[in-house]
Order: structure tokens, then sequence, then C-alpha cells
């Protein structure tokens, strides 16, 4: 048998191999203290310390990643959560913090269907992401959705926000490099899917590389652009568009000058295959029944193509166009002195971007498109058949 002082030296020696088992760590890594209960280094860790590095030694009954310095299924300063490999809480300062100089601060990747980086807030933001030069924050998914927020505190709360410092720095950006990918989803049942604003910058961007599209914009119904008075996009001040802008159909709308309170006043647009800009006025003949008509002063530098109507007014008279435009001007005759008469004339626009984007008025779709329609059910075809329900996330 062995004496009390023998037996004692056994039971430190015991503790300090297991000590050394559950403790060791490499230079720059996770320590944690374990409990009792056995799961996974127990129900809670408790006193954790951190620092960063390398991967930490195996222990008993932990699950450790193949390529991580964290460990798998361990609770940190909270009740483990079964449902999660890695919980962080805090209960002021950051649950958890990415930081890269030139990679990224936090990359969340999701294999199949689920979320690369979920953040939620009931007050604040729901994920927040800086970096010098990478990517503040990054969420890929081969299915799901690369990176989700939400925030549950309605108006005031943001589910993730981007913000730029710098003058050409990015926000939030969003990448597709398939043909009806999705860059940036934003979407809301009564709300704003999208919502931008900007002292000096842009409010929203949209870019695309080739072919595709850069900023998409449907209904908040997801069926129609037009059903129930949806709509897919709401601008209120100056808008610019860099480019052509193309449309099924257009309108001014404003508050009805007799009734301002209760209807609405709408008018077409007027089309036309051409570039074509208008112009038109009344004019009084001189004693002779003549006029010169005099044009803005870039008018021959802008159009090309001049076509003219001629109306009497009060009386009739065979007046017609003297002299054709020349120096930004024309010249009536025929009329009566001090006839009134109302002109007008057009122009084709030959500045520099007309003459390299010239309207085409047929083309055929091409081959991804053929069979679908921008508007399938006035065309009597199911709203499936619709082109921009291809691009519909």
């Amino acid at each position: 048998m062995l004496s009390k002082a023998g037996t004692k030296h056994i039971l430190l020696l015991t503790l300090a191999i297991i000590t050394v088992v559950v403790t060791f760590s490499l230079a720059g890594c996770v320590t944690v203290t374990p409990t009792s209960t056995p799961y996974n280094i127990g129900g809670k860790a408790t006193s954790p310390t951190f620092s960063q590095g390398a991967k930490i030694a195996p222990i008993s009954g932990v699950k450790l990643g193949d390529d991580t310095g964290i460990f798998s299924q361990v609770a940190v300063n909270t009740t483990l959560d079964d449902q999660s490999s890695l919980v962080s809480y805090s209960g002021g300062g950051n649950g958890v913090k990415g930081m890269s100089d030139t990679w990224n601060g936090v990359l969340g990747m999701a294999s199949t269907s689920g979320t690369g980086v979920a953040g939620g807030s009931d007050s604040g933001m729901g994920v927040y992401g800086t970096s010098k030069s990478g990517n503040g924050v990054k969420g890929e998914s081969n299915s799901g959705s690369g990176v989700v927020g939400t925030s549950n505190s309605g108006e005031k709360g943001v589910g993730v926000l981007g913000r730029s410092v710098s003058g050409y720095g990015v926000g939030v950006k969003g990448e597709s490099d398939t043909t009806f990918g999705t860059g940036v989803l934003g979407s809301s049942v009564s709300g704003f899917g999208v919502y931008g604003t900007s002292d000096s910058g842009y409010g929203v961007r949209g870019l695309s590389k080739g072919g595709g599209t850069g900023g998409y914009f449907t209904s908040s119904n997801g069926i129609s652009l037009v059903a129930a008075g949806a709509k897919a996009a709401v601008f209120s001040g100056k808008v610019e568009i860099s480019g052509t802008l193309t449309k099924s159909s257009g309108t001014f709308k404003i508050d009805h000058p007799q009734d301002p309170a209760n209807k609405y006043l709408s008018h077409s647009f007027v089309e036309s295959p051409d570039m074509k800009n208008v112009y038109d006025s009344t004019i009084l003949l001189d004693d002779n029944g003549e006029a010169v008509v005099e044009l803005p002063s870039y008018f021959e530098a802008l159009n090309r193509d001049f076509r003219y109507q001629l109306t009497c007014i009060g009386g009739y008279a065979p007046i017609y166009v003297a002299e054709k435009v020349k120096d930004n001007s024309f010249k009536i005759a025929g009329g009566k002195a001090g006839m009134e008469i109302s002109w007008q004339v057009t122009g084709i626009r030959k500045d520099p971007f007309a003459n390299a984007h010239p309207v085409i008025v047929e083309e055929e779709k091409p081959a991804n498109e053929k069979g679908f329609y921008l508007n399938p059910v006035e065309w009597g075809q199911p709203q499936e058949k619709g082109i921009y329900q291809l691009a519909k996330p």
C-alpha cells in the first residue's frame, strides 16, 4: 500500500497531466476551462480567454474544424446552442468582430440552401463590416443568400447598412456572374425594398459588365409591375439617366388642375420612331405678309431633316415657307399684313450620342427571350411567360 504522502504525490501528478491536456494551446490560440459535463466541454464554457492564431491542441470530446483555430460546438460566454457551431455573446461590445487589412473582415458561406451570413437587430444594425482595402462583409452562397440582414424595429432599424466615406468608395457591393443572377436583392412587404440616400454621391448605384442589368425593380406583389397599383420604384426629386431609357409606355401625372385634392391628370408622351425634337409657336406677319421665325441658337447644331407645318389663324392665305432653315431661322411668306400664323418645325437629333445610339425600331429577340413577352398578360399569355420573370430571384 502507498503511504498518504505517496498517494498525494500521485494525485498531484494526475491533476497536473489533466491540466496540461485541457488547457494546452499553441501560442495565440483559444483556451477554455470546461465544466464537469462531458458533452463538448460541457453545457457551458466558462471564463474563456481569447487570442488569435493557430489551431488548438485536441481535447477529448471536442470537435475541431479542419482549417480553423476555434472549436466546433462550443458556447462562448453563454450556454451551449445546439443549432450553432459557435455562439459569441456580448452585453455591450461586439458579439463577433472581423477585421482585415487586405481581405475579408467576415466571410460567410453556405454550401447548399443556408445563409452565408445572417444578421438581425432589434434596433441597431443587422450586419456591420469595415475593411481598410478588402471587403467589409462578403457573403457567398451556391443556392441560398450570401448575406441576409433583417431588422425588427420598423422604419428606424437597418437590415444591412453600407456606408462609404471616400470619394469612390462603395457602401454595399453586390455582384452576379450569371445571366439572371442578383447582385443585391432588396424586398419589402409594405415598405422600401431598396432605400438609398446620399449627401453628394450615389444613393443607390447599379452596374452591369455586359448584357446584364445594373438594377432590377419589381412591384411588391412579385407578379406584375402595374397590378393593384403596385410600384416597382419611386423617385422623389430629380432623376438623371446617362444612357437610353426604354419603356412600354409613359405619361406625366399631376394633381388635376380642376380638382387637385381628389383627382390626378395624366397625358401620354409623344412617341416617334426617330429621336425627334418639336419646336412651335405663333408669329404675326409684317406689312408684306411675311415673317422670319427665329429658332434657338443650337437648333442646327442639334437637328437635321427639318419638317415644317404652317396654319393661318382667323382667315385664309396661301402661306408657304419662302426660305428653309438657315442660320437657325426660316422665312414665311404669302400671307396678309397682320395675320397670325401658327408654325411648327421638327428635327431629328444628330448629336454624337444620338448618332452612336440610334433607335432600333425593329429587332429580333435574343435566343433566351424568344417565346417570352414584355407584357405577357396583355397578349393573353400566363405571367410565367414574362421576360422579366426570367430575372426574378
